[in-house]
Order: C-alpha cells, then sequence, then structure tokens
C-alpha cells in the first residue's frame, strides 16, 4: 500500500507465539514478570515521542485467541492491560481511528467489483458518523443504563465475523470426530462466539477461571467444551447425582501435642475431643456457656477456623444468620488453640469515640 507520510512499522506475526510470550506472563515458580512480543514493542512505541507515526502491525489471520484481548486497544480506551495490572496507553490520535478502520474494510472490499472497492472509506466514515450521533443523542438514563458505547461496537462491524465463524465450525466438526467425546451441536450464531472468545480468553490466562450462569439447556457446557478444545484444555466434569455427598473436611494438628498436621478420620474421637473442650470451657469462671450439638458440620466448622486462625496473622469472616452459631464456634475453637477472645459490644449508642476505646483496651490486653 502507497503511503504519503512518515511511519515505522513493527510486524508481528501472533500466530508464531503463545499467548504468554505474545502478551507476557508471570513464573509461577519465581513469581517474576516476563514482557512478551506486543507489550514490550508497545510500551517502546507508546514512550517514543518522534513525530513519525508507528505502525504495529499483526500480520496474521484473525484469532480468537488474541483478537478478544485487543478490545481494550480497539475501544474509547485506547489501553493495553496486562495480567500483572500494568496499562499501556496510546497517544492521543484521533486521525489514527477512521485509518485504522478504514484499512480494514478496504481490505475486506478487495475480493469485491471494481465499483465496490472505493466505498471502503465512504462506509468507514459513516459509520463513525453514526457513532459519535449515537454517543451524543443516547444518552444513559435510570431506565436505559446499558445505552454505553465505545469503538468496540464499531469493531464488531468490521472484524471478519465470517471468518472467526468458519474456524469455529471446524473446530466444532474435529471435537465431534473425537472418539468417546459428547458431541457439540451449536448454532454459532453472533452471541454464541462472542461467549466462547469470552471464555477462550478467560481460561486460557495462568489460573484462569469463570462462572457461567444460565438456564438448563442454555449451551453452557457446549460453549465451554468447544473453548476448551479451542485451547487444547481438557474437560473433566463431575456427574452430580441425588446421592453425591461432598467429602469431609476435617483435618488439623490440635489434638496432639506436637504440630504434625494430619487428617482426622477418626469422627468419634474428634466430637469427644471437642466435647470435653466445650466442657472445660464452660467450667472457665466468667465465660458465657457453650451449649453446641457437635454434628457433623459443626465439627468441621470448628476445624476451619481453628486451622485459619491458627496461622500467623489469620483472619476469617463468618457469615452467617443470627443464630446459626458463629460466635459459640469461634469461641470454642479459640479455647482449642488457648486464644483469648475480645469481643466489642454494638449498641444504638456505639460511635467512633467508644470504638477507639475498645481498640485502646483491646491492645492494652494483647501486648
Amino acid at each position: 500500500m502507497d503511503i504519503d507520510y512518515n511511519y515505522k512499522e513493527f510486524p508481528i506475526n501472533p500466530k508464531a507465539v503463545s499467548l504468554g510470550e505474545l502478551y507476557g506472563e508471570f513464573d509461577l515458580n519465581t513469581n517474576e514478570w516476563t514482557d512478551g512480543v506486543l507489550s514490550s514493542v508497545m510500551r517502546q512505541t507508546c514512550s517514543d515521542e518522534k513525530p513519525e507515526e508507528k505502525w504495529i502491525l499483526f500480520d496474521a489471520p484473525v484469532d480468537t485467541l488474541w483478537i478478544e484481548s485487543m478490545n481494550s486497544v480497539m475501544d474509547d480506551n485506547k489501553v493495553l492491560t496486562l495480567i500483572n495490572g500494568e496499562r499501556i496507553s496510546m497517544p492521543d490520535m484521533e486521525s489514527q481511528i477512521k485509518r485504522i478502520f478504514g484499512t480494514m474494510i478496504n481490505q475486506k472490499l478487495q475480493d469485491f467489483e471494481e465499483d465496490v472497492k472505493p466505498l471502503g472509506d465512504i462506509m468507514t466514515q459513516a459509520t463513525i458518523e453514526i457513532y459519535n450521533t449515537i454517543v451524543a443523542k443516547m444518552l444513559p438514563t435510570p431506565t436505559r443504563i446499558h445505552y454505553l458505547f465505545n469503538l468496540r461496537d464499531i469493531s464488531k462491524d468490521l472484524v471478519d465475523f465470517k471468518a472467526i465463524k468458519r474456524y469455529m465450525e471446524d473446530q466444532m466438526e474435529d471435537y465431534n470426530m473425537e472418539p468417546g467425546v459428547i458431541a457439540i451441536n451449536l448454532v454459532l450464531f453472533r452471541d454464541a462466539i462472542e461467549h466462547v472468545t469470552r471464555i477462550v480468553r478467560v481460561i486460557g490466562q495462568p489460573r484462569g477461571n469463570m462462572l457461567l450462569v444460565g438456564i438448563g439447556g442454555s449451551g453452557r457446557q457446549s460453549l465451554t467444551r468447544l473453548a476448551s478444545y479451542i485451547i487444547e484444555y481438557k474437560v473433566f466434569q463431575i456427574e452430580v447425582t441425588k446421592h453425591y455427598r461432598r467429602q469431609e473436611f476435617r483435618d488439623g494438628n490440635f489434638m496432639k501435642d506436637d504440630t504434625m498436621y494430619e487428617d482426622l478420620v477418626d469422627f468419634k474421637a474428634i466430637k469427644r475431643y471437642m466435647e470435653d473442650q466445650m466442657e472445660d470451657y464452660n467450667m472457665e469462671p466468667g465465660v458465657i456457656a457453650i451449649n453446641l450439638v457437635l454434628f457433623r458440620d459443626a465439627i468441621e466448622h470448628v476445624t476451619r477456623i481453628v486451622r485459619v486462625i491458627g496461622q500467623p496473622r489469620g483472619n476469617m469472616l463468618l457469615v452467617g444468620i443470627g443464630g446459626s452459631g458463629r460466635q459459640s464456634l469461634t469461641r470454642l475453637a479459640s479455647y482449642i488453640i488457648e486464644y483469648k477472645v475480645f469481643q466489642i459490644e454494638v449498641t444504638k449508642h456505639y460511635r467512633r469515640q467508644e470504638f477507639r476505646d475498645d481498640l485502646k483496651r483491646f491492645l492494652v490486653t494483647s501486648s
């Protein structure tokens, strides 16, 4: 393409490297950050104050594995956000908007008739004008809080949607040919494709996790299986039946004098030990007696509290309705590991000064 302005080009093939090598990644063993090709180049170009223009060229087919991660660069934010929290902002270059989208649509129109090819710039200008009008006229209101638009809405219309759809259909066909799998029969309309790209973007990150909420039959499992197959992940599914139960979580180091942390398999011994501890606690002078029925869940809760608050600077938030036993469980767990309990009594006259007084008493007690 012949151009009559000064520029510098940085070609990158995103298909030749992994997502970590492209955007950067953490080493989970050393917790060290390693820059990716794109993050390094973009940081260099965005900090360069020379008047020449810089073009970062992704020289590869559009791929769901990386195109979704570029949304914040292509929209009004014009910021590349890395998983280490760094945000690399592009300089404010409004004149580039038309050129970027114009290049995309002109490239696509090269396969059309000669009288259609020149329409790319007209279509781009018209689309941007419509966008500006929508942003100016269709403002969010209390009844239309979803009226928030950015340049991503333009890019949705200009990205090669058919190519992405064709790619996912091929991936789905390949998946269905795998032995022993449950066949996926998805109709890949735009929303389904966007859901798959979101799942790929999230679970493709280190320790990425995602909760899909929807009614039965909405395609959550099929979308997840397709996204996992695209990035070559294996799916492990738990079959929950009416007889499915969770494994008891009972382990600790409080039943012996040593600090050996072990699985407490003898339920009757644990229950007898905690009942003895509760009886000893109730014999202490000036305490509020604990009258707990130590069923299985209560015992598991006590072991959890002991495990957490027994750690250096351990802290825990217990959530539940009044009368569910949070205070009693905490008092018992604290007594087991020989902790003292300091409780704030909140009344309708409790204010900041009372809180400061309680804080002073707590610090004096603990010093």
